[in-house]
């Protein structure tokens, strides 16, 4: 599939991923490889990219632009704003400052995505390019409902109504501007700072917005248990994603996983000790100091998730 127009990318990657415990969910491990990484070589290799912008937070600019893996197509690593506009609208000054031709739509995309193929990219850019922007969505399956203000001030909500789904989908991205809609877009966000959705900033200046057909593989990564979903779409022959993995992606420095195991023979005499507790009525196990399995296996997990070390059986 060809839309035969071409297309530059803003990604943007600024969020401080709060949901996610704080980490960078643009480098989260996924299936393999960085969550943005995937977004990129996908981009990269679909005819008619031209230029590609990543926007990050200030202090992840110099890693990424360091990231050996960055397609040539990337011009420009820059740093975002406090709100998604202000960096999608940072993404824009860096187009406009790269060299290169324009591309005849612009693509604006979430690398908390990383779904994103071929098939999709070009249906968007075609559907930009024909009626001015574009948008992918997914019909919703779940029954949605109305929350009603609790007036007693309670922490649970009840329900006012549901909400007819014919009349509802959800969007996703890359969402596309053509090229002649981007000026009066950028303005937009300077007085729109709070959007979190491109196309609304183009239906607030009266720009028509052409839904076509998004992708279940782009879910979005918000909170952890997203890793598991996402993964196993992105890697459909091996959709097992270890917890290993998990762990990894997030912040490491509170984390660290360790095995520990440990064994002893039965005794015939002396007080049994499991966990610290004391069984009078059952002999010792055999071993040079209490034979207490349940503490040594403990501490040779927090000693192996420390160091790698694991501690000798006695």
């Amino acid at each position: 599939m060809s839309s035969g127009a071409t297309f530059d990318v803003i990604v943007v990657a600024a969020g401080s991923g709060l949901r996610m415990g704080g980490v960078d969910k643009s480098l989260i491990p996924i299936a393999g490889k960085p969550a943005l990484r995937w977004s990129l070589e996908s981009f990269a290799a679909t005819a008619g990219v031209r230029r590609i912008v990543v926007v990050t937070a200030q202090d992840r600019v110099a890693n990424y632009a360091a990231l050996p893996w960055i397609p040539a197509a990337v011009v420009a690593v820059v740093p975002g704003g406090e709100t998604r506009s202000t960096s999608v609208a940072a993404g824009l000054h860096a187009l406009e400052r790269a060299p290169g031709e324009a591309g005849a739509v612009l693509l604006i995309h979430d690398a908390a995505r990383p779904g994103v193929d071929a098939d999709v990219t070009l249906r968007v850019v075609a559907a930009a390019q024909q009626h001015g922007a574009a948008a992918p969505v997914m019909p919703i399956a779940d029954t949605l409902k109305r929350v009603a203000p609790n007036a007693t001030g309670a922490s649970t909500a009840h329900s006012s109504g549901s909400v007819d789904r014919a009349g509802v989908v959800s969007a996703q991205t890359p969402q596309g501007i053509a090229a002649q809609h981007v000026p009066a877009f950028a303005a937009a966000l300077v007085s729109d700072t709070s959007a979190t959705d491109d196309t609304s900033v183009l239906e607030s200046i009266g720009v028509a917005v052409e839904l076509v057909q998004g992708s279940a593989r782009l879910r979005k990564l918000t909170e952890p248990d997203d890793i598991l979903s996402v993964g196993a779409m992105l890697r459909p022959s091996d959709p097992t994603v270890s917890f290993s993995e998990i762990l990894s992606s997030l912040p490491g420095s509170r984390i660290r996983v360790g095995w520990g195991d440990d064994a002893h023979p039965v005794g015939t005499s002396g007080t049994l000790h499991l966990g610290g507790r004391a069984f009078p009525e059952s002999p010792a196990l055999v071993g040079h100091s209490d034979g207490d399995v349940v503490l040594h296996a403990v501490a040779d997990a927090l000693i192996g998730g420390r160091s790698g070390a694991t501690l000798p059986r006695n």
